[in-house]
């Protein structure tokens, strides 16, 4: 992978998988947490799944409410002047 919007497709696809291989769980809510680099990870692994959810091409939708990051890191120049 060389960039986060790949990241944020390989998390789409493989959560689809689990839940083709799980589907028991597809009714389940989805929560996502992460801390220092999941800032960066995460945010495109959810806007990867909203995406998908909002094109509705799937065969179900995701049901992700919530998003926990402890301590992300999100924009590193900013972070390293403090």
């Amino acid at each position: 992978m060389t960039d986060l919007d790949q990241i944020g497709d390989e998390f789409l696809t493989f959560m689809i998988n689990f839940y083709e291989e799980y589907p028991v769980y597809k009714t389940r809510e989805l929560m996502l947490t992460g801390e220092s680099f999941a800032g960066k990870y995460l945010a495109y692994s959810s806007r990867a799944i909203l995406d998908y959810n909002d094109a509705g091409t799937g065969d179900f939708t995701f049901n992700f409410n919530n998003l926990f990051l402890s301590d992300p890191l999100v924009d590193t120049p900013t972070e390293r002047l403090e």
